[in-house]
């Protein structure tokens, strides 16, 4: 007998596209043009969200 997950028809791509998401790669592409150009290392996602937890969401908006 099967699982019954293997039932279950889900989704061929799992997407976690949000807005947020979308302004961060955005940012980082265009913070990454001048650092790159500047001999500076890239900002990863990461750390762009860790930068951006630190901003109260008042100030976001």
């Amino acid at each position: 007998m099967k699982h019954i997950s293997a039932h279950i028809k889900r989704k061929a791509v799992a997407t976690r596209e949000t807005e947020r998401g979308e302004l961060m790669e955005y940012f980082c592409a265009e913070l990454n043009k001048g650092r790159l150009r500047d001999g500076l290392g890239p900002i990863s996602m990461g750390r762009m969200g860790f930068m951006l937890a630190k901003i109260p969401t008042k100030d976001l908006y």
